[in-house]
């Protein structure tokens, strides 16, 4: 019985103290930090020129970049950039901009 009563607690307190431990820190490393700051700009740059060539330069050559849960998506640089351009042609003017220069304010 005694026996039991030990091996509950002890379950318990390593129950209660694995998530402890286990919890991730909330921070980035800094210089992952500059790498995704340098890539949002150079995509916001791309997409405001209209340039599907340089947006899709920003992908992998194998990438897959799906629009909605519902598309059937693109597949490679190339279908990438098919993809934006006919997106682009549609839509004139700049969409993006200082709302990605908030993010880089977050900490």
């Amino acid at each position: 019985m005694k026996k039991r009563l030990l091996y509950a607690l002890v379950g318990l307190a390593i129950g209660f103290a694995v998530p402890t431990f286990a919890q991730e820190q909330n921070t980035v490393d800094p210089e992952v930090r500059q790498q995704i700051e340098a890539l949002l700009m150079k995509f916001g740059e791309a997409f405001n020129k209209h340039d599907p060539a340089a947006i899709a330069a920003l992908y992998t050559e194998n990438a897959i970049r799906l629009e909605s849960w519902r598309s059937e998506g693109a597949l490679g640089q190339q279908a990438i950039e098919k993809s934006y351009a006919g997106m682009l042609a549609s839509m004139p003017g700049e969409f993006v901009g200082p709302g990605c220069s908030s993010l880089s304010n977050r900490q």
